[in-house]
């Protein structure tokens, strides 16, 4: 996808994390956090799932929180960075 690049992360994802926000598809999907929902999408559905059982627990774990600390995941307006798996996806580059 022209303007998107990736930045992977030294830190595998959690085998137990697709079944947890509830995607089938697990190839490739993406977390983030927008209009107050933590939100995953995989390019063909999306939906949202619980902010503090999964998503802050998930980027706020001292394992991943260190790699992430100087980007913003998103907040109540317009996404910035998306976990994409083991990778920072950057939509707008």
């Amino acid at each position: 996808m022209l303007g998107t690049h990736f930045i992977e992360l030294p830190v595998a994802m959690p085998p137990m994390l697709p079944g947890m926000v509830g995607v089938n598809n697990t190839q490739y999907f993406a977390l983030y956090y927008q209009g107050s929902k933590a939100t995953w999408s995989n390019g063909r559905a999306m939906a949202t799932f619980s902010y503090y059982a999964v998503y802050a627990p998930l980027i706020e774990h001292i394992t991943l929180a260190i790699h992430l600390e100087s980007y913003n995941l998103g907040t109540c307006g317009k996404i910035k960075y998306r976990l994409n798996g083991d990778n920072l996806d950057i939509p707008f580059g």
